[in-house]
């Protein structure tokens, strides 16, 4: 995890314990959501709450745990792709937003406004895309506006 060397072990230990709990309480309900008393207790060099309360403030530490949680759903890549092409063949309703949410999260589809590319025979980007909608809707506007002065001077296509 690049970039995160700045922090304490203690505050690595700390992320890491608040991304497993936070993925072990929704595959089994019976584990609770730890205080923050409970993981500064957990860790090798214990701290206070405050401690851990603080250490939520910091964008770094924030980073890391954002940086933690993304590595868990790219784990989690083989059995999202398992699923979707299960469902896929076997003609089940799949929901979108959900796929979508899950690829977004994951980081699997390209931002809006980027200058990622798209093979469609020719490479774009979402800019390119945005470019030509917009000359398309002129050309679409523009051709309006000559079929109403043609049907108003009588002589319609």
């Amino acid at each position: 995890m690049n970039g995160f060397e700045s922090l304490t072990p203690n505050q690595r230990q700390a992320a890491e314990i608040i991304v497993k709990n936070a993925v072990d309480r929704r595959v089994d309900k019976k584990i609770k959501k730890l205080t923050q008393s409970e993981i500064g207790e957990m860790l090798d060099d214990p701290v206070s709450d405050r401690t851990i309360r603080n250490w939520n403030k910091d964008p770094l530490f924030l980073a890391y745990i954002e940086a933690l949680s993304l590595h868990r759903v790219r784990r989690a890549m083989p059995d999202f792709v398992g699923v979707l092409v299960a469902n896929l063949e076997h003609g089940q309703n799949l929901s979108t937003k959900q796929l979508e949410l899950i690829a977004k999260i994951g980081q699997w589809l390209p931002e809006e406004n980027s200058s990622a590319s798209s093979q469609l025979g020719v490479s774009v980007g979402h800019k390119d895309i945005e470019a030509r909608i917009k000359q398309l809707e002129e050309k679409s506007k523009q051709e309006d506006v000559g079929t109403i002065i043609r049907v108003k001077d009588g002589g319609a296509d």
